[in-house]
């Protein structure tokens, strides 16, 4: 019950700069991945790589700006798109 407790805690904390621009960077890292998954669901036939770029710009702008707007609820779930794609090994 104790790390519900520090999340209920962390929840009703003031919003700072800095948490909103962790949330804006998850947004926009969670964002690029969104768009190009989008826009490999939603293509039916081969894609030009000026369409691929324009959803993954997209996405990454909208998240960003969804970010700065709300920043818990963005950051919580964007954050562990931010580590799609990078290895460990």
């Amino acid at each position: 019950m104790d790390s519900v407790r520090k999340i209920v805690v962390w929840w009703r904390q003031p919003i700072t700069r800095k948490d909103r621009w962790f949330a804006a960077l998850c947004g926009a890292m969670g964002g690029l991945w969104i768009g190009l998954l989008t826009c490999m669901m939603i293509a039916t036939g081969p894609v030009s790589l000026l369409i691929w770029g324009v959803s993954a710009l997209s996405g990454a702008v909208v998240c960003a700006v969804l970010g700065a707007m709300f920043p818990r609820v963005v950051g919580v779930l964007t954050f562990p798109l931010t580590l799609l794609g990078f290895g460990w090994g």
